[in-house]
């Protein structure tokens, strides 16, 4: 009866179906996952109906492991539909979650879709809750965000070489030191593009939305484009890409440097 055309799509009906199931918890999070539902939008559209079973609690725990073994293809909406339901997981759930996620998703589809590094930086780099995370799952995140942000260097890098009039000195150089930051991949916390006129009109709509990119102020310097390196504790890497000044500046950490690199006042070379 379940799979007649009359309540085929019907999501009372699907769920009904799921808490009969071997594993109901796992049906449950299929569902709500085709349905492109979290947790608190699933609730209003079946408690007109249902009870307040305990399982539609319960089953938040099963989402990460979903995810990460049975969700395939993975696509950015289901990265967004993940992000989603952490946002409105109780502290609880959503440390488990995210320190499952840590532990077992592929590196492949992280460095396919940033969001979710980004989102795990805003939420857990620098924040109580990375505390509360294993030492393994800490260390699966330092090296998420130094890969997504290694990738914006090595894009850019690529970009100028494709786009940008430059010699081929000029694009042995890059390529060199394209590879020689991906042996330190690993200690970018985060990274800030700075662009002079003409690439930044280039360029630029080719970047992701969410990158911290900002044009140079002139000064009457050669042109060139920068990249700053945040590596924590160590300090901070500065790249100049190309130019008579073409060079890698390193400065300690402090609070007043990062303000200055990391600020948004403008920056010239």
């Amino acid at each position: 009866w379940s799979n007649s055309i009359s309540v085929k799509g019907n999501l009372v009906i699907k769920i009904l179906v799921a808490l009969g199931a071997n594993e109901p918890k796992k049906a449950m999070v299929k569902i709500i996952c085709d349905q492109n539902l979290t947790h608190n939008e699933l609730l209003p559209k079946i408690n007109h109906v249902l009870p307040n079973l305990t399982i539609f609690k319960d089953y938040v725990l099963e989402i990460a492991p979903y995810f990460t073994k049975q969700l395939h293809p993975v696509t950015l909406d289901k990265v967004n539909w993940l992000l989603r339901c952490f946002e409105q997981m109780e502290e609880t759930d959503q440390i488990k979650s995210v320190e499952y996620i840590l532990n077992h998703l592929s590196t492949s589809i992280v460095g396919r879709y940033p969001e979710l590094v980004n989102w795990l930086k805003t939420n857990y780099h620098n924040s109580s809750k990375q505390s509360k995370l294993s030492s393994q799952a800490r260390q699966k995140l330092r090296i998420w965000i130094g890969a997504v942000n290694y990738q914006d260097f090595s894009n850019l890098v690529d970009l100028i070489a494709q786009r940008i009039g430059i010699t081929d000195k000029e694009e042995n150089q890059l390529n060199k030191r394209q590879g020689f930051w991906a042996n330190y991949s690993n200690s970018f916390m985060r990274i800030k593009i700075l662009l002079p006129m003409q690439s930044y009109e280039i360029i630029n709509h080719d970047l992701r939305a969410d990158q911290d990119v900002q044009r140079l102020r002139s000064d009457g310097s050669d042109e060139t484009e920068i990249c700053i390196f945040d590596l924590g504790e160590n300090g901070f890497i500065v790249e100049f890409f190309r130019g008579r000044g073409s060079e890698t500046r390193i400065f300690p950490q402090n609070d007043y440097i990062e303000s200055v690199l990391f600020g948004s006042q403008p920056l010239s070379v």
